[in-house]
């Protein structure tokens, strides 16, 4: 038999772990705008520049978190590691890869999870190639939570 208490403290963990998941609808950023390009450096899987902002700080109004990205245009053969950050100090949300091979669809979904990221927080990202120099355009599905 559990006792009362125990069970109390029992479900305080569980609602300390577990984050509620009601969201709002889907959105997709850049809305309106280009994909970003993500582009690496020379040399097999060395991590190109921080992108542009894929979600812009004073874009981020609420609790957010990353469900999918569309990667696009992947302009070389090989294989692709692409690294997401948010906030002012780039901390990594979640990493995604995808092989390309003669033909290449014009773009794939690939499904990201990340816990949900703050208030304000940018979103950027960053590509290696398994064969040095490539790029690729991005975009992010999101969910919003609210208030």
């Amino acid at each position: 038999m559990v006792e009362p208490g125990h069970v109390n403290y029992i479900l305080r963990r569980i609602d300390d772990v577990l984050e509620p998941h009601i969201h709002e609808d889907q959105k997709v950023a850049p809305w309106g705008a280009a994909p970003v390009t993500l582009t690496s450096f020379a040399g097999a899987y060395n991590w190109g520049n921080y992108s542009n902002d894929i979600i812009a700080a004073v874009d981020a109004t609420e609790l957010f978190d990353l469900h999918w990205a569309v990667v696009a245009d992947a302009d070389a053969n090989g294989h692709y590691e692409i690294e997401l950050y948010y906030g002012a100090t780039d901390i990594v949300a979640c990493q995604a890869a995808l092989t390309r091979t003669s033909p290449f669809t014009s773009s794939i979904t690939i499904p990201l999870t990340t816990h949900q990221l703050p208030i304000g927080s940018r979103v950027r990202g960053r590509l290696r190639h398994s064969a040095g120099v490539a790029s690729c355009l991005i975009k992010v599905y999101y969910h919003t939570y609210p208030p």
